[in-house]
């Protein structure tokens, strides 16, 4: 008996493997596609207010060190943790928590969403009005840990912070993702707020603490023209170093500022600024109170005008009385001020006239009897 053994083959076309990719496609080029690409509604700005902005996390962003350093690293998405999504539509993740719904592609990988842009919350001034333009606070935050407790606390930031009722201003503290913080994303930031919120271009402002403090250095670096001023709050310097970028930022030319105010612990870098700091009578001095360990308070003292009085070696007192954008009946008050401040200060040995002339004149023009 003969058997006969028939083999059929079928010839089946299986789908290639789907390439994996980050949640977030959008490509920004120019400051109109955020109003042009993105589909985000934002929030209604109420005053004195806390608002959550996720309408960058739709924005992709280039390879970059960060990004290679994130995949050598083997970091673990925290993101993915327990009530530790940064995407909420609220900036709450202990009580009330509500896990957002993405809707995600099927080619997602969400451990790529470091690839993404910040979210960012917003915190709005007490007196905020629509048609008015504030300064703007970058507030980076310090490492998130593996919980929603220390995501609730670095993106809450911004309710520490002073704000004095006479000169209100906007906080926003984005939500890091990746190793470090990125200039670009920072960018697009600032940009997304001002296309939303009026802003004061040459009042925006940019601090940190901790892995937030040397990220006040990377970003600067990276946009040199953008900030009136940078305060890094203990700054750490790994997984590498931030300090030859104070070198960069010494280099700017631009450097327009009142006042530079430091810790004990950061005057080894600030040191580095000398040759602009110094020319301008700028350079931080434990005598003046512009280093101290109490730099809020520091801030708020100078906000309110104080100054510094000191004659030189021929008796001559310099200080200033104010802006040529004050009025004249507030300069009027601030000159009567110092000089009955100079007039309670005189020593009891002190014989004859004590103020022999005074010659008032503006930063580069002639002086006035």
């Amino acid at each position: 008996m003969y058997f006969i053994y028939l083999m059929i083959i079928i010839n089946i076309s299986l789908p290639k493997p789907q390439k994996e990719c980050p949640p977030c496609s959008i490509i920004i080029n120019s400051k109109s596609d955020y109003k042009n690409k993105i589909e985000y509604k934002w929030p209604k700005i109420k005053p004195n207010s806390t608002i959550k902005i996720n309408s960058l996390t739709k924005v992709l962003y280039s390879e970059d060190n960060d990004y290679q350093y994130w995949e050598w690293s083997n970091r673990e998405p925290w993101w993915l943790n327990y009530r530790s999504d940064p995407w909420t539509e609220k900036a709450n993740w202990i009580r009330n928590y509500e896990k957002p719904i993405h809707n995600f592609e099927s080619c997602v990988n969400d451990n790529l969403r470091y690839k993404c842009g910040y979210s960012y919350v917003l915190n709005i001034p007490k007196n905020y009005e629509k048609n008015k333009k504030y300064p703007l606070v970058i507030s980076l935050h310090g490492a998130i840990k593996n919980n929603s407790y220390t995501l609730q606390s670095r993106s809450n930031y911004g309710k520490n912070f002073f704000v004095p009722e006479d000169d209100e201003y906007i906080i926003a503290t984005p939500i890091k993702l990746g190793i470090d913080w990125s200039p670009n994303k920072i960018n697009d930031v600032i940009n997304d707020i001002s296309s939303n919120i009026k802003i004061d271009e040459k009042r925006i402002y940019l601090t940190g603490r901790s892995m937030g403090g040397r990220g006040t250095f990377i970003v600067a670096s990276g946009l040199p023209d953008k900030f009136a001023a940078i305060m890094p709050f203990s700054p750490h310097h790994t997984p590498y170093s931030y300090k030859e970028l104070a070198t960069k930022v010494a280099s700017e030319e631009k450097f327009d500022v009142d006042i530079v105010i430091s810790t004990h612990e950061m005057m080894a870098e600030v040191g580095q600024l000398g040759k602009i700091l110094g020319p301008k009578g700028l350079m931080p001095n434990p005598k003046t109170g512009t280093v101290t360990p109490n730099v809020a308070k520091a801030v708020e003292d100078f906000k309110k005008g104080k100054i510094e009085i000191k004659n030189d070696k021929f008796g001559n007192l310099q200080m200033s009385i104010g802006k040529v954008s004050f009025d004249a009946d507030s300069l009027l008050q601030n000159f009567d001020e110092v000089i009955a401040e100079v007039l309670k200060s005189k020593p009891a040995s002190s014989k004859g006239e004590y103020i022999k002339s005074v010659y008032i004149s503006s930063t580069m023009g002639p002086s006035i009897p």
